[in-house]
């Protein structure tokens, strides 16, 4: 049997253009998740949760091969946020709260889970301890591909957030999330990938519940360039359901978040 795929069965959430924010409809999805606090060059317990969460989801994969669940482990993700959002600006990191987390199928229950983290548990003890298993629906958001080392994405996520949003109408809708689609183990700085997505709700969006949206009434996630305000996003170089709270992203250096991937 043929193993899933996420990154291609789910092909809209892991590509969009590169340097140029689109919109799309990001349905709910399964994570394994580990939540943390700090500079991720320097706090060991950033490349703990690493180690526990690739542990986890190969051991995950294993458990669901037997019964024809065999997948492909997807690219890491990150959520990133700070209380202030000057933390980020000023390159703070020892203030940056964060979330690691893995896709993982949708078949995926706690059994499968706990199964997984016991038979990870037996390498790698106690670091196990804070991961779970949890959805994160994030619904309208916009998201672009970044090309190079992850210090180099502050001018588009400045244009993002002080000319795309202010003009389209939107606020912040969630934390800023990353996905590494490149190993920097194996890859040049300057061409890393990185997915970066910023859920968003309109200005005016009042009493919606985050974690429903995807319930049925979302659309298929689709991309779909902006029009009226296409001036604000054509180059690549200009500027500048996890209920964690809002906050605006961190960028980190070229070893700040999938250092250590295992």
């Amino acid at each position: 049997m043929e193993k899933l795929d996420l990154k291609k069965a789910r092909r809209d959430l892991f590509t969009a253009p590169a340097g140029r924010f689109v919109e799309i409809r990001v349905p709910r999805c399964l994570y394994v998740m580990i939540d943390g606090h700090g500079d991720p060059n320097s706090v060991p317990e950033y490349s703990r949760a690493l180690k526990a969460l690739y542990s986890t989801a190969y051991a995950l994969k294993a458990e669901l091969k037997p019964s024809g669940g065999d997948f492909v482990v997807p690219p890491l993700e990150g959520l990133w946020s700070s209380p202030d959002p000057e933390n980020f600006r000023a390159r703070r990191k020892s203030a940056w709260d964060w979330t690691m987390m893995i896709m993982v199928p949708d078949r995926v229950d706690e059994r499968h889970f706990e199964a997984a983290r016991e038979r990870a548990g037996h390498k790698l003890g106690d670091a196990l301890s804070d991961l779970r298993l949890g959805s994160l629906a994030e619904g309208h958001c916009l998201q672009a591909l970044h090309i190079g080392s992850y210090d180099d994405e502050a001018p588009l996520l400045a244009q993002l957030h002080e000319q795309i949003m202010p003009a389209s109408g939107y606020l912040f809708a969630g934390p800023h999330h990353e996905i590494y689609l490149s190993d920097p183990r194996k890859t040049e700085a300057s061409k890393l990938r990185t997915i970066l997505r910023q859920p968003v709700r309109p200005a005016d969006w009042v009493g919606a519940n985050r974690t429903d949206i995807g319930k049925g009434k979302s659309r298929p996630p689709t991309h779909r360039r902006f029009r009226v305000r296409a001036k604000l996003v054509q180059s690549p170089h200009e500027s500048g359901g996890v209920e964690s709270g809002l906050g605006r992203t961190g960028t980190g250096s070229r070893n700040d978040r999938t250092g250590g991937r295992g």
